[in-house]
């Protein structure tokens, strides 16, 4: 896992368990057409996984965006960026 910028948030929705990966594609097909509906267009959407049986989905953002979001489609974890740390 890379750490953002300074100025950058990832946000991670993370899914465990044989299906998911299929659930995490799912949802991320969600969040591209949730930001394309509301012309959200400075988040970098992604996958990561930790391992077998865990798949995430990754959104990198700028700070003001990251928290807009958090309210609304809370993530499971939040990575600030250099050196503030992990949440979730």
């Amino acid at each position: 896992m890379t750490t953002p910028r300074s100025d950058r948030v990832q946000l991670f929705w993370d899914f465990f368990g044989p299906n998911a990966v299929g659930t995490a594609e799912h949802f991320h097909k969600h969040l591209r057409e949730l930001f394309a509906a509301e012309g959200i267009d400075d988040c970098e959407l992604g996958y990561e996984s930790k391992g077998r049986g865990h798949h995430a989905v990754r959104c990198e953002s700028a700070v003001a965006r990251a928290e807009e979001l958090v309210g609304r489609l809370r993530p499971r974890r939040v990575l600030r960026g250099a050196g503030e740390g992990e949440q979730g």
